[in-house]
């Protein structure tokens, strides 16, 4: 587990066991590491649920069966300070979503919900990044202050990683 402190005030876990959407908030993790054309889960992250104050209610604007693009919306969520959309941070076909996630499910630990099931398309070569990686991008972010915006490091600090393959 990697940590950030000074996150909009506060120490923040990121698992190293997935990787993340950083413009996204969005952590991803295949579900059969051995096939890797198979579904991947994608949940909402700590500080990704920190800066919205935590989501009072979700709807979720796709469903089973549904194809979705980069940058599509695929949840609209109540917040303690607005209304805000998740959007895809990858193309492919929704396999399921986790429809009984609500308030203090998702908040408690968001690392344990995923929101949905993806089965990624497999000519997609986008970019995630690693954990170390996510915590570089937040640690520059503008809501990092102190200890988090000095220990921004350089490429060597996270990867750059396909979900398909490892680091480029």
């Amino acid at each position: 587990m990697a940590r950030i402190d000074g996150f909009l005030g506060q120490p923040m876990d990121i698992p190293e066991d997935r990787l993340y959407s950083n413009e996204h908030h969005l952590w991803l993790r295949r579900i059969d590491e051995e096939d890797l054309a198979g579904s991947i889960e994608i949940g909402i992250t700590q500080p990704g649920l920190a800066l919205e104050e935590g989501w009072k209610e979700v709807n979720f604007l796709v469903g089973e069966g549904d194809r979705i693009d980069y940058d599509d919306e695929l949840i609209h969520a109540e917040t303690g300070l607005a209304q805000t959309y998740v959007k895809s941070p990858l193309p492919g076909k929704v396999t399921a979503t986790n429809c009984d996630l609500l308030g203090d499910a998702l908040t408690a630990n968001p690392y344990e919900n995923w929101l949905l099931r993806l089965e990624p398309d497999p000519t997609w070569e986008g970019c995630l990044s690693d954990g170390r990686g996510y915590i570089d991008w937040l640690a520059g972010s503008g809501h990092a202050s102190g200890k988090a915006a000095e220990r921004r490091g350089g490429a060597e600090a996270g990867e750059c990683t396909t979900l398909f393959g490892g680091p480029q």
